[in-house]
């Protein structure tokens, strides 16, 4: 659903948005390369179900690997940006 408006606008009014959506906080390399390899099990997963049911990807669906990898990239974001403290 494409509107008008301020930053997110489409992801904000997708279908269960506030579902998709999962915290996500970097605070080393290693923990960056942990939530990548998260994500990617995910898709994987996701990939090889609609493969099996011999299916495309629906928009709920959709939205979800959207939300995965928006906040993956806020992760990023405020981690380089010094927002998240290293580990010890």
């Amino acid at each position: 659903m494409r509107t008008r408006g301020g930053r997110g606008a489409i992801f904000n009014n997708s279908p269960g948005s506030t579902r998709n959506t999962n915290p996500i906080t970097i605070t080393s390399e290693e923990g960056l390369a942990k939530e990548v390899a998260r994500i990617t099990n995910l898709s994987m997963a996701s990939g090889y179900k609609l493969e099996d049911e011999k299916r495309v990807l629906t928009r709920g669906e959709a939205y979800q690997q959207l939300g995965h990898s928006a906040s993956l990239f806020k992760a990023i974001l405020e981690y380089v940006s010094g927002g998240t403290k290293p580990e010890k």
